[in-house]
């Protein structure tokens, strides 16, 4: 897969004047950059259009812009696309995002309001869902606790969001509904997305070939706090001795349950009994633990 970039200082018109002054870099640099890739030269404009009055000069990170090269298109600066090496947000159709998917296995979040079988789900509707992943998150669980959330984002090599997971009138999205995540909650959980130092890809579907103003303002709002994530990312040393270390005991294991409490973050982990690996949770999975319960995620990790 082989990707144009566009130099955005070039193309006034597709962004803000604060983008344009404080991230005018050489388009070919990867290092502290966040590519932003679209499927076609529309959606690249509307979405450049869409954040034209936002301020991003406090901003840590340089944006790129790449346009997917079809065949027998040739641009500016052409090279072969990959996330193994930069940190990328691509706007693209189911079809993209299943082979992402593949790519990603297990280690997959998705972000919709339908729950996914085979993948942890965040904020999906019981209503709408057949199906369940015993480690995803209801929007009600959401709203109630958010730790829930944060641990499994943590713990994802690839994110993938859905507009439809957003309500209908904050999303202006055709296949939305009238219940789902305020603007205000799916911009804190982009900027926790951001946050995540662990993933390298942030998949946006755009299914539809016209969507709405207001729908990509949505975006471009989603896209800010997703980026401000990403400019605060706190790397936490689990081997410090200055973190907090709780040994728990619980009927179902033979062995006390070892939590850590990161000193910089105050962020939670679990380690598993067997392994050692150290997974992300969030401290209702250890309060859950020490009150003699075991969390949907411990369950999953390890009861056969």
């Amino acid at each position: 897969m082989n990707i144009n970039w566009i130099d955005p200082a070039l193309n006034p018109a597709h962004a803000g004047n604060q983008l344009n002054s404080e991230n005018k870099q050489d388009s070919s640099d990867t290092a502290n950059s966040l590519c932003l890739v679209f499927e076609n030269r529309e959606h690249l404009d509307q979405l450049c259009n869409a954040i034209a009055d936002f301020d991003f000069s406090n901003m840590a990170l340089n944006l790129r812009f790449g346009i997917i090269e079809m065949q027998g298109e040739k641009g500016k600066s052409s090279s072969t696309f990959s996330t193994e090496d930069q940190q990328v947000v691509y706007f693209g159709t189911e079809k993209s995002e299943k082979n992402f998917l593949n790519i990603a296995g297990e280690n997959a979040v998705m972000i919709s309001n339908q729950c996914h079988k085979n993948h942890r789900t965040i904020a999906f509707q019981r209503h709408l869902s057949q199906e369940n992943h015993i480690q995803s998150v209801s929007l009600g669980e959401f709203k109630a606790d958010f730790g829930k959330a944060e641990s499994l984002l943590r713990a994802s090599d690839m994110i993938f969001l859905d507009l439809n997971v957003i309500r209908r009138q904050d999303s202006f999205y055709p296949v939305s509904k009238l219940t789902g995540l305020d603007i205000y909650e799916a911009s804190q959980l982009l900027r926790y997305c951001g946050l995540s130092a662990r993933h390298s890809l942030l998949h946006i579907k755009t299914d539809f070939s016209s969507i709405s103003h207001q729908s990509w303002e949505c975006m471009a709002c989603l896209l800010w706090y997703y980026i401000e994530g990403c400019g605060h990312v706190s790397t936490d040393d689990l081997s410090s001795n200055d973190n907090h270390v709780y040994m728990v005991e619980n009927v179902f294991f033979n062995d006390a349950l070892k939590f850590i409490k990161s000193n910089i973050t105050n962020r939670w982990w679990f380690v598993h009994p067997e392994t050692g690996q150290e997974i992300p949770c969030s401290e209702q999975d250890y309060i859950s633990v020490r009150e003699g319960a075991v969390p949907d995620l411990i369950l999953d990790l390890c009861v056969d």
